[in-house]
């Protein structure tokens, strides 16, 4: 796939190849079209890696759409695809694989947590550069919870306003990944009792230049959940801008806020 730019969009096929747009990406993207049909790609023996490839994309794949269900609550937040990202650390966990062979390697992100911690939803204002004053957060794995401190906050000194909105909020979650293991039915889950089991909070709506005073955010999993130490438990943190409508209820601004992963465990 090539990026090239051009002073007008353009999205239409041009001879073997297709080009598009997409939002996050400034130039456009030429693909081409083509390649080995399927009977050839299951048969050749010439093309015995791209089976094993797309064996192992599969459970690539399911890594990285898990991580993304894990940030439900801050992904309206982000401004490009971020989706090829995941996807690109959950392959470079597999390759870490060094016991399984090509086309069954497992993804095991609780070998390799740090990998994803600290990864951004946003390319143009990363929320570090928004509340630049980092939060306290702790992750108590044997309580199944997690706290994260603010301090307070502050309109031009440690919380940035780069859209020049009224009103902001910020919002915590946690959920947790399973590792994606090779088996006969393809990638699965290493345990299937470790579901996603979501939890979020929010401040609510605040007015911008109120910022926001010391406030502690508790995020208890549900007693159902099931953790053990192929789960990892998944810390997001967001910011979201908006405005008031004339019936007084606050309306989030697309791609207005910013978020990210703010710690794993």
């Amino acid at each position: 796939m090539a990026k090239i730019k051009l002073n007008f969009p353009l999205t239409n096929s041009l001879g073997d190849h297709s080009m598009y747009i997409m939002h996050g990406v400034e130039k456009t993207i030429l693909r081409s079209k083509g390649g080995p049909n399927l009977r050839q790609v299951k048969t050749m023996p010439k093309l015995e890696d791209m089976r094993n490839n797309g064996s192992e994309f599969s459970g690539v794949g399911k890594l990285a759409g898990n991580i993304r269900r894990t940030l439900y609550a801050v992904t309206k937040l982000a401004d490009f695809n971020y989706l090829g990202a995941l996807t690109a650390i959950a392959k470079s966990i597999q390759k870490m694989d060094s016991t399984s062979r090509h086309g069954k390697r497992n993804v095991l992100l609780s070998h390799y947590p740090n990998m994803i911690n600290g990864f951004n939803l946003n390319k143009k204002n990363p929320f570090d550069t928004i509340v630049t004053t980092s939060p306290t957060t702790t992750i108590f794995r044997d309580q199944y919870r997690a706290e994260v401190s603010f301090p307070e906050l502050f309109k031009g000194s440690n919380l940035k306003n780069p859209s020049g909105l009224p009103y902001f909020k910020i919002i915590c979650s946690m959920a947790i990944a399973s590792d994606m293991i090779w088996s006969d039915n393809g990638y699965v889950p290493k345990n299937d009792n470790v579901q996603l089991n979501p939890v979020n909070t929010s401040t609510g709506w605040l007015p911008t230049t109120q910022g926001l005073p010391p406030t502690t955010f508790d995020l208890p999993l549900p007693a159902c959940t099931v953790l053990d130490e192929t789960a990892t438990l998944i810390l997001a943190i967001g910011i979201d801008f908006g405005y008031a409508l004339d019936n007084g209820e606050i309306k989030s601004v697309k791609y207005g806020g910013s978020a990210k992963i703010l710690a794993v465990g």
